[in-house]
């Protein structure tokens, strides 16, 4: 995982995940993400698919602060970041982020049909604080079978490639947007 690509995407999933931009990854900047995706979509405290996403945001931070945070302090840095994506083998990127990917797909789909749209997918990139060009450039990406919308099992390949790939043409590079 040493490639300059694999390092050039972690820093920018680092830099998402670090929504103050003080160099480090905690609590508050879990919430403060889940705070701007359910605005966006006007999801308030207590609705369900507030509290699905909730729950999949704590339990994700939870298995980050387990593997990453090497001194327990309640913080991960980028080092210990950098370094967790390094450690103990292969990482089931399915299983660890598909609790997230599924309630952000419930959340964000707007018409019912089980799939995000590009326009879902904007909105949810803007909550995270990512430009509209990289949206379509990442639905266009994550499309992969050219039907005009991403399921959740092509979101779920497509972190597990941006995570994993070192091919510069793989789709799931996109995820977060440019790096």
């Amino acid at each position: 995982m040493s490639t300059d690509l694999l390092m050039a995407k972690i820093a920018k999933r680092f830099e998402l995940l670090d929504v103050d931009g003080d160099g480090a990854v905690t609590a508050a900047d879990f919430q403060d993400s889940l705070r701007r995706l359910t605005e966006e979509f006007d999801e308030p405290p207590g609705a369900p698919k507030y509290e699905a996403l909730s729950k999949a945001y704590a339990q994700l931070w939870e298995q980050l602060l387990r593997h990453a945070d090497a001194d327990g302090d309640g913080v991960v840095t980028r080092e210990e970041y950098v370094a967790s994506l390094h450690a103990d083998g292969p990482i089931d990127y399915g299983s660890v982020m598909r609790p997230l990917a599924k309630a952000t797909l419930e959340l964000c789909d707007t018409d019912g049909d089980g799939r995000i749209s590009r326009e879902e997918l904007r909105r949810v990139q803007r909550s995270l604080r990512m430009n509209t060009t990289d949206a379509d450039l990442a639905f266009t990406a994550l499309n992969r079978d050219g039907d005009g919308s991403v399921s959740l099992e092509e979101l779920i390949r497509a972190i597990e490639e941006f995570y994993t790939s070192t091919d510069p043409a793989a789709p799931g590079n996109m995820a977060f947007g440019s790096y």
